[in-house]
């Protein structure tokens, strides 16, 4: 619907068609993987899906979601969905386009993706689960990378898994190379969580009336850890990640109005359209953010601006929005940065291996 995206699962007992013209059948999710029971609309059946109201701007969990009500898809008397397009909650009305789609659960597996063929590596304390037999020949499913996946997902100290081509599962808790690899052994697959986001320590806190300055900037260069690869600016609700472009050095980059790229998860980089003053440190032109089709949420005028070379009262803090659908809420912005560590290497995600 507009911008917006919903995943909803039939509750437990109900099946996909008794939800599409229910009121109170559902589960929501933001992403298609965590689910969460919404408050329903109440003295109503006649409406089908969506929530009670303010229940997507009061869940503490979604900060960003300002919405009134979820997604309602469809009601007796009146035409098209309800009732935003955004996140940003600013319409709020039925006669709503939108589109529906069904949708099948990715396997467990797939989100295991470092993987080793009859390779199993020799440091791997298991987890709480530890071993079982119960898809042994492959009893309850023929596919055991599946079966070993689920029972992985299920156990909250599980990172990784060994299991036989035979079926027999035994779940780890975490793992490392360091120590080697065991090659003799009966055939089957190691699989494991890709490495989880950058490593990060908060280096300033700087409030809504703090001189972010040049030589404010320069005095916490001395404190980035040698292993530091990029930045990340909390503003309010907004999170940025940004590195130093190549040939530049994060305390060049901390001082500079065109040294940066972006990100939105520290993985993926964009090389922003940047601000032209000198005087500014970080950030983007003007509307750029906006008018990135790449990242159709974010609706700020601008990236992050962390700091002004100038001294005036006017540009105290940072700048400029704290959530993604303001467009701009000026300088004056209270934000946190942290100094992160990419995790891991990069050749870790190069899992295929041949020696």
């Amino acid at each position: 619907m507009g911008t917006v995206t919903d995943y909803f699962k039939p509750k437990d007992g109900a099946t996909l068609c008794e939800m599409l013209v229910s009121n109170s059948k559902h589960l929501w999710s933001p992403n298609g993987e965590s689910w969460e029971e919404p408050v329903y609309f109440d003295g109503s059946d006649k409406v089908l899906g969506g929530s009670a109201p303010f229940w997507p701007r009061q869940n503490s969990n979604h900060p960003m979601d300002q919405r009134k009500h979820l997604s309602f898809w469809g009601v007796a008397a009146a035409e098209g969905g309800c009732c935003s397009p955004a996140l940003s909650g600013e319409v709020a009305s039925w006669k709503q386009a939108f589109t529906m789609y069904t949708c099948a659960a990715a396997p467990a597996v797939n989100k295991y993706s470092v993987s080793f063929t009859n390779q199993h590596p020799n440091d791997a304390p298991s987890a709480e689960n530890e071993c079982t037999n119960a898809n042994h020949n492959l009893v309850v499913s023929d596919d055991p990378r599946e079966f070993c996946a689920q029972r992985c997902d299920a156990d909250a100290t599980c990172e990784a898994f060994w299991v036989y081509t035979t079926g027999r599962c035994c779940l780890k808790a975490s793992w490392s190379a360091d120590q080697g690899f065991t090659t003799d052994l009966q055939a089957g697959w190691f699989l494991a969580l890709p490495a989880k986001a950058p490593t990060c320590s908060k280096i300033a806190d700087v409030s809504s009336t703090s001189l972010a300055n040049k030589a404010f900037w320069e005095s916490k260069c001395s404190e980035i850890p040698s292993s530091a690869t990029m930045i990340r600016v909390d503003m309010g609700t907004v999170t940025d990640y940004f590195k130093p472009k190549d040939g530049a050095t994060l305390c060049e980059m901390l001082v500079s109005n065109s040294k940066h790229l972006w990100s939105p998860d520290g993985e993926a980089w964009e090389e922003p359209t940047y601000y032209p003053s000198t005087k500014h440190f970080g950030g983007s032109l003007n509307h750029r953010t906006r008018q990135n089709s790449n990242h159709p949420i974010d609706q700020r005028d601008t990236l992050s601006f962390w700091g002004y070379a100038g001294s005036t009262s006017g540009t105290l803090g940072g700048c400029c929005s704290s959530d993604l659908s303001t467009s701009s809420g000026g300088w004056k912005q209270a934000f946190t940065m942290h100094t992160c560590a990419a995790t891991p290497p990069a050749v870790e995600k190069y899992s295929v291996s041949f020696t």
